[in-house]
């Protein structure tokens, strides 16, 4: 138990830092994407006017610009105008001070496109022709296409203009944030993971003294209450001999004999829930130990009125503690036989699945714990109602599951509890220990 304690602390508490970091991380490149997108914005549309100025500046027409251009040449032309009209070698143009990231793409009425860009490779006039009509047929006024902001805006009445802004260096710094900042929380949250499972056996410390306190003092009770128990048992066999039969000794004797198991079922449990509980794992025949456990209990489930009925799958053999898992037989064999209810046959079936060994019982019950709760049959001390309480004769304590859970457990294997498709309840014990051969 301290150690499913201490591994649902690792686990609760390495998650919840793990949150905490995601939710660092998205904040961080959130708010950074929020900040580079208002910032090219801000950048284009501030290029856009910058350029618009010097263009009514130079009095030029596109289509004079564009002569000019073929006549000069494109760098003469734009070293006489300043790139593109502005003032010549002025940083105050906007283009100049952006260099090739800046284009316009003029789109004419006439189905004539020019391309005005510093930078001659980034595109030809064709694909500048194409890419400006994949913009235009979206209908926005601004947006993004592939890794360029644009801006549409009306260049008279000849023609459109679609303002450019090359956003590849935005997305390669973004990119660049992403993987650092996830890089950098992925490691925080391994660090903080080995931080606390280093410092999680002194938080679970407490738990640990108080599980071995309560240990201790149910072991000691124990043997401190099994000397006056066997000490009125001989006085009542001793009045039974002087007195003959009589109702009240009778009745002594059966509540001693209660306690005496109550006593070593509370001893029991407490040994199995110790670190160092001895269990021997051994290679034998799980099959021939089902089988054996059957034959036992088919006279007790006969005297109660009740039929087992067996299909155990021959020479399967397993590597676990003997005793342990012949305990649990006799447990769940047990428990079947006192709650079964309707056809009251009990059905036992031991097979192979996949590398498990399956172990299960089967029978009618009396539906007194509602089925998204039959895990708590295995808590100590829970016996439902009337059905389980012993007030119709069936003796329990509500410790024979909790017994078996832990003594499933101590051979790494699992014991659940399952209502089937026909309303029956199912108990399995699936072992994945390694099947061996004998």
């Amino acid at each position: 138990m301290v150690k499913k304690a201490r591994r649902k602390f690792v686990l609760g508490a390495t998650a919840a830092t793990f949150i905490a970091v995601l939710m660092l991380v998205l904040a961080i490149n959130t708010v950074r994407y929020v900040q580079v997108k208002n910032q090219q914005e801000e950048t284009l549309q501030s290029l856009t006017e910058s350029v618009m100025r010097d263009k009514k500046g130079s009095g030029k027409t596109p289509k004079e610009e564009d002569a000019m251009s073929r006549e000069y040449g494109e760098d003469d032309w734009e070293s006489e105008q300043g790139y593109w009209g502005g003032h010549k070698g002025g940083r105050g143009s906007a283009a100049a001070q952006y260099g090739d990231r800046y284009f316009e793409i003029i789109m004419m009425y006439d189905g004539t496109t020019y391309l005005r860009t510093g930078n001659l490779d980034a595109m030809t006039e064709e694909e500048a022709r194409e890419f400006g009509e994949e913009i235009l047929k979206e209908g926005k006024e601004a947006g993004y296409k592939d890794d360029y902001r644009y801006l549409v805006r009306s260049g008279g009445d000849e023609s459109v203009v679609i303002s450019l802004l090359d956003c590849t260096v935005d997305s390669e710094g973004l990119a660049d944030l992403r993987t650092a900042t996830v890089a950098v929380g992925l490691l925080g949250t391994l660090l903080a993971f080995l931080f606390i499972l280093f410092t999680s056996r002194r938080a679970v410390m407490p738990l640990e003294e108080s599980m071995e306190k309560q240990k201790r003092f149910i072991t000691d009770a124990g043997h401190e209450l099994k000397t006056p128990l066997s000490v009125i048992a001989t006085n009542m066999d001793i009045l039974t001999m002087d007195l003959g039969e009589n109702e009240w000794v009778e009745g002594t004797k059966k509540q001693v004999s209660r306690m005496t198991k109550l006593v070593n079922n509370l001893v029991s449990l407490s040994k199995m829930d110790e670190h160092d509980a001895t269990l021997v794992f051994e290679p034998f025949s799980i099959s021939d130990a089902a089988y054996e456990c059957f034959d036992l209990y088919q006279s007790v489930a006969d005297s109660a009125g009740k039929r087992l009925e067996a299909d155990i799958e021959e020479e399967i053999n397993v590597t676990a503690d003997e005793n342990s898992i012949r305990q649990i037989f006799s447990i769940l064999l047990d428990n079947a036989i006192k709650y079964a209810e309707g056809d009251r046959v009990i059905r036992v079936r031991l097979h192979r699945e996949g590398k498990k060994v399956l172990f299960e019982t089967e029978n009618e019950w009396a539906r007194n714990v509602d089925a998204a709760k039959l895990d708590t049959l295995f808590d100590r001390f829970t016996r439902g109602d009337r059905s389980r309480s012993g007030a119709d004769g069936k003796s329990g304590f509500g410790l024979g599951l909790a017994i078996a859970r832990a003594a499933a457990e101590k051979n790494h294997a699992s014991l659940t509890a399952t209502e089937t498709e026909e309303g029956k309840l199912r108990f399995t014990l699936s072992l994945s220990s390694i099947i061996l051969e004998l």
